[in-house]
């Protein structure tokens, strides 16, 4: 969205009640639009709000399976309101999404098969994440041309593929406020998606001066996900890889079955059993590779999972033989399936650098990781 077409959305947007510190604009610098400080602003400041009332409501009296999720009905509602253009009393919110012509121009939705290939050349694992979002959005599609066969299937794709960039988790989209870019380490978080105040919000999380860019967080994210859901990679940036995300755990013999037992009884598992053997894996855990070492919360759910004895479990201890052995195998599996070296940046279209930039990134990563573990063993 060019600044001009912004302050269109800021008039609408303050006409649903948005509040905007005053001290806050709009500009783009090197090709970048973001919000920037005008003057000194506090830490501690509200600097930006939308009402829950201004938010496209659900359809109450639409039939919707009984499994039908928050997300799947706010796309429905969404999707209807697009569909009426600027006619639609939404329309504040609906300025903020992205075309299906920006989308196509880098949404790994929209790759070919020769792209997907590159891919899986540089990192099958990567490759298999994109499939596995790409077929979660056809999922979804198909769903809701099911239940509502008039919408026209484009409206849908660009509903859904701007819901994983510009959407808020049990909120949906907010006029103005996706206008903030993100950083980990300089971002505000965003409040009250939940429902229990009047509007969402961001309080700032620190000082700012004039001519600072002020920032959101999304919030830690696995770097393959934040890559694939928000169309882009900032190298500079903080970045995680996500342990719950990346590894699949299988459970065959009867003490990796105790060991699931053991885990599961400390941790919240996914798991699915196929003829007899249980894979399974601790999503949504927060157990990240930082950029340095592992999170202390990774640590300790390797510590306790990484049983090689019955003696070890039935003390409810790992050695930390163990538990070097097994961050080192999971280490050295991640380094074997990245293979961005073997590959220039000129060998790489346009439109998939920034999962070039990604693997490095994440090598830098993991090697980082393994220092750690060597430095640490006992």
């Amino acid at each position: 969205m060019n600044n001009k077409k912004f302050k269109e959305q800021l008039v609408l947007a303050k006409k649903q009640g948005l509040e905007l510190d005053a001290r806050i604009e709009r500009k783009t610098v090197n090709g970048l639009p973001g919000m920037f400080a005008t003057e000194h602003i506090p830490a501690d400041t509200l600097i930006a709000a939308y009402p829950h009332r201004s938010q496209i409501p659900l359809l109450s009296d639409f039939p919707y399976p009984d499994t039908a999720s928050f997300t799947f009905k706010y796309i429905h509602a969404a999707a209807l309101e697009l569909t009426k253009g600027p006619a639609s009393k939404h329309y504040d919110i609906l300025m903020s999404l992205e075309t299906m012509i920006e989308i196509k121009n880098h949404c790994c939705y929209f790759y070919t098969d020769k792209d997907l290939q590159l891919i899986r050349q540089l990192n099958p694992v990567l490759a298999r994440n994109i499939d596995e979002a790409n077929h979660k959005v056809k999922i979804r599609v198909d769903a809701l041309k099911k239940i509502d066969p008039e919408l026209n299937e484009n409206i849908i794709i660009r509903v859904i593929l701007n819901i994983f960039s510009r959407s808020y988790g049990g909120f949906g989209f907010a006029a103005v406020l996706d206008a903030f870019n993100h950083s980990d380490e300089k971002g505000s978080l965003v409040n009250g998606l939940s429902g229990e105040k009047e509007y969402i919000s961001i309080q700032s999380a620190q000082s700012y001066e004039r001519g600072d860019q002020i920032f959101i967080s999304y919030d830690t994210k696995d770097m393959y996900a934040h890559a694939i859901s928000y169309n882009y990679f900032d190298p500079s940036g903080m970045h995680f890889i996500d342990y719950g995300a990346r590894i699949v755990q299988t459970a065959t013999s009867p003490i990796e079955k105790r060991t699931l037992q053991h885990t599961a009884s400390l941790y919240k598992i996914t798991a699915k059993e196929f003829s007899g053997v249980i894979q399974y894996s601790a999503k949504d855990q927060q157990l990240f590779m930082q950029e340095a070492q592992p999170s202390d919360k990774l640590i300790e759910y390797v510590r306790n999972n990484c049983f090689q004895s019955e003696q070890e479990l039935s003390s409810g201890k790992c050695t930390d033989l163990s538990f070097d052995t097994r961050m080192g195998q999971v280490l050295d599996d991640m380094l074997a399936a990245n293979h961005v070296d073997d590959f220039e940046l000129s060998d790489i279209p346009k439109k998939l650098h920034r999962f070039y930039h990604l693997l490095h990134k994440e090598k830098q990563i993991l090697l980082a990781n393994k220092q750690w573990l060597e430095e640490h063993k006992r």
